[in-house]
């Protein structure tokens, strides 16, 4: 009898333990329901030999109660810049107006973790945020295909930097990589962190989701600290000032100029990843608020993008059109201490090289022929 009641007692344990296993992209809860997403992951091979994992993270047929949680969801993430308007409307009102004393006490208590300056240290990540099945809803708005190339070896490296082109109006792909699409993409570099405006730290509730999604301040020191720390990075290459170049004709990224990730990569050794977001330009229409020269002001000097960002319905929601995220091989970088312009210049054209590569390779898998790959 006894024995009987161990045996059942240890089943049950490993087969709960098996179930609890299961990665964040394995599994989705919603509700009381806990169900496999249903994650379509096919081979294909393209004109010049390549072969790729293609991952399909949308419903085939989504029910509307899936829909209406796929909409909602969308609908706040893309809107949370309003919840920092919000916070600050109502501190105003009842803080100072009204002299509430359990508002100001609160405010207070909140205003002390600014002095910690996480954004420049290691930030605040919160897995359980980062792995919430709230991020599958968002997948399926869109929906989101991952072309990534296979690669031939392993790449021999700790840390990596993830470049990703275009930054398009509203960095949507860097959103999507705060889910749990980094674990699916790169489950050997775990610990990571995603360079983000300084703007986004300044505004609460703003300031609170970047930190928990491991967002630290895209400065040099910030991104240098996290990968002697042994965390990999995701980076805009070009920046906010690509938000300005974004055109729906092609896909423009600013990178001639831009080689602050090279001298990083080089520094530390850290392998380069680039990847592509094709339907970024697609997902909003950009309003500009002042003259061209004003505009240049405010991003040299604040970092701040002036414009006006619409999608669909005339809101903040992105339009409904396929995001495809097209990640390539590695490239292999060895450590330099000191490196020189010549250093840099050289593995500056081998990526620029491979980008393009990965484009032309990408475009014998897809319809988007009709759109080039433009640097700038």
């Amino acid at each position: 009898m006894h024995g009987t009641l161990r045996r059942l007692v240890a089943t049950w344990f490993i087969t709960f333990r098996t179930k609890s296993s299961e990665g964040p992209h394995e599994r989705c809860k919603i509700g009381s329901a806990t169900k496999k997403p249903p994650f379509s992951a096919t081979w294909s091979k393209d004109s010049y030999g390549n072969y790729w994992k293609v991952t399909n993270f949308a419903r085939t047929k989504p029910s509307f109660r899936r829909k209406f949680l796929s909409d909602f969801a969308t609908f706040l993430l893309f809107h949370h810049f309003y919840w920092s308007l919000f916070a600050i409307l109502w501190f105003l009102w009842f803080g100072l107006y009204q002299r509430n004393r359990v508002i100001l006490t609160v405010s207070a208590i909140y205003l002390l973790t600014w002095f910690g300056r996480l954004e420049y240290g290691s930030g605040l990540p919160c897995s359980t945020f980062c792995r919430s099945a709230w991020w599958k809803l968002v997948f399926e708005y869109f929906p989101v295909i991952v072309y990534q190339q296979v690669e031939h070896e392993t790449a021999s490296s700790d840390t990596i930097i993830v470049c990703c082109h275009p930054h398009g109006v509203m960095a949507v792909s860097r959103i999507l990589l705060y889910g749990f699409l980094w674990e699916t993409l790169f489950p050997q570099h775990e610990k990571r962190r995603a360079l983000a405006a300084r703007p986004l730290f300044y505004l609460p509730v703003c300031r609170e989701f970047t930190l928990w999604s491991g967002g630290i301040d895209a400065c040099r020191y910030s991104a240098l600290t996290s990968l002697n720390s042994g965390n990999s990075i995701f980076v805009f290459p070009g920046g906010s000032e690509e938000i300005f170049v974004t055109r729906r004709d092609n896909i423009y990224v600013l990178l001639e100029k831009r080689k602050g990730f090279i001298r990083l990569a080089l520094e530390t050794g850290s392998n380069l990843v680039p990847v592509l977001a094709v339907g970024e330009e697609e997902l909003f229409r950009l309003f500009r608020l002042v003259p061209e020269r004003l505009q240049q002001f405010f991003l040299h000097y604040f970092r701040l993008p002036v414009g006006v960002a619409l999608g669909s319905y005339c809101t903040c929601m992105p339009e409904r059109s396929p995001l495809q995220i097209v990640v390539g091989r590695a490239i292999t970088v060895h450590a330099i201490e000191n490196p020189s312009k010549e250093d840099i210049d050289s593995l500056h054209a081998v990526y620029k090289e491979r980008l393009v590569e990965l484009y032309r390779d990408f475009k014998t898998l897809n319809t988007c022929k009709d759109k080039s790959l433009v640097i700038l």
